[in-house]
C-alpha cells in the first residue's frame, strides 16, 4: 500500500523510480506499478525489459529521461546494482527502496543516478526507505555503518579527519 500511495502523488510527475534488492522485490513492485496503471521498465540481473518500449536500454533510457509526454507515467524498477555506471535518472524527484541488499556500494551508486553533488535543494531527490519487515530496518543500519566507515577510511587516506 505505501508504494502504491506513492505512485499515486507522483502521478502528475509521471517518473518515479524504485530499487529492490531481490529479484522477488523487483517483480513485486513491477505489479504495483502495473495495477496503477504506470509503463515499466525493469533493470536486474535478467537485464533490461519494458511492458510496452522493448528491451534496448539506450532507448528505454531515452523514453524515461526525455519523452514525458509521449509516455506520461514510467515507473523505472531496479536492484541497485544493475543498470550500469553513469546512467543518469534524474527527471524523476524521488527514489524509493523497497528493499536493500547489503551492498553499500550499489545503495550509493544507485542514489547517484537520480541524485549529482552539486544539485540545489530544489533539483535534488527525495530517498524514501520501505520497511516492509523487522529486518529491513537492520539492513539499512547496517549500510550507514559501512558509509560511516567508509568515510572514516577515506577521509584518514586523504588526511583528513571525519567527525
Amino acid at each position: 500500500d505505501v508504494l502504491s500511495d506513492i505512485i499515486d502523488e507522483h502521478d502528475d510527475i509521471g517518473r518515479l523510480v524504485t530499487y529492490a534488492g531481490f529479484t522477488g522485490s523487483v517483480d513485486r513492485c513491477v505489479q504495483i506499478y502495473l495495477r496503477n496503471q504506470w509503463d515499466v521498465i525493469r533493470v536486474d540481473g535478467r537485464g533490461w525489459w519494458s511492458n510496452k518500449y522493448g528491451s534496448n536500454p539506450l532507448d528505454l533510457q531515452r523514453k524515461f529521461m526525455y519523452q514525458l509526454v509521449d509516455h506520461p507515467r514510467i515507473g523505472f524498477i531496479a536492484q541497485p546494482g544493475a543498470g550500469g555506471l553513469g546512467l543518469n535518472l534524474q527527471v524523476s524527484p524521488t527514489v524509493v527502496y523497497y528493499s536493500n541488499d547489503f551492498n553499500n556500494e550499489s545503495r550509493e551508486q544507485s542514489e547517484d543516478r537520480v541524485h549529482r553533488l552539486g544539485m540545489d535543494i530544489n533539483r535534488g531527490c527525495t530517498i524514501i526507505d520501505i520497511f516492509n519487515l523487522p529486518t529491513d530496518e537492520k539492513v539499512l543500519e547496517n549500510l550507514r555503518k559501512k558509509k560511516r566507515l567508509q568515510d572514516m577510511t577515506l577521509g584518514d587516506f586523504l588526511g583528513e579527519r571525519v567527525a
